[in-house]
């Protein structure tokens, strides 16, 4: 879940509320939180990421009481947005509160630094309005992989940018990652 600050940290204000485990995830396990949106920040888990490598970081989503009226997506902190999606690009017009939507966005990294994997952040017409999220994934590659949850133990590796993906999750401190998450990792 996007409950624990520790993976997940506060950006500016941060989320209004984050509800852990309210809802059935795509997998039909109610593991799924409720996101209350607010205009002034999010929360984010920071990723290091290497130049000339190509990204895909994914979360399934569906809309709660909030309109398909907000940001999300990966944030340069020294700079801006690398990429991501604002209110009306065609890919959160696919948002429904009826259905989970797998949302992705892709780059290739300019320069080897962190990178902040953002939460949704509302436009002003969101504040205190919910969506809710299950299942973020940052892989290497043009597309996303699919998102496998797993409850094993798990491996704390020094540097994430060798293996084929990583699952994030805030039951985990950053870079602790399952070992069913692990493609193949080097220490």
């Amino acid at each position: 879940d996007f409950t624990q600050d520790q993976t997940w940290l506060n950006f500016k204000q941060g989320l209004d509320a984050v509800t852990a485990n309210t809802v059935a995830a795509p997998d039909s396990t109610p593991t799924a939180d409720t996101l209350t949106l607010n205009s002034t920040g999010t929360r984010y888990q920071p990723v290091r990421v290497d130049a000339g490598v190509t990204y895909t970081y994914s979360l399934a989503m569906k809309l709660g009481t909030a309109s398909k009226s907000f940001y999300w997506g990966v944030w340069n902190p020294s700079a801006a947005w690398i990429v991501g999606l604002y209110p009306g690009d065609a890919a959160l017009d696919a948002l429904s509160d009826s259905a989970w939507t797998r949302l992705s966005v892709t780059f290739t990294a300019a320069a080897t630094q962190t990178v902040w994997l953002l939460l949704p952040w509302a436009s002003g017409a969101n504040d205190n309005k919910t969506v809710q999220a299950w299942g973020a994934l940052f892989n290497i590659g043009a597309s996303p992989i699919t998102y496998a949850r797993t409850d094993a133990a798990p491996t704390r590796l020094l540097r994430a940018a060798t293996q084929d993906y990583t699952s994030l999750s805030a039951d985990n401190p950053p870079f602790m990652l399952y070992p069913g998450q692990i493609g193949r990792a080097h220490v």
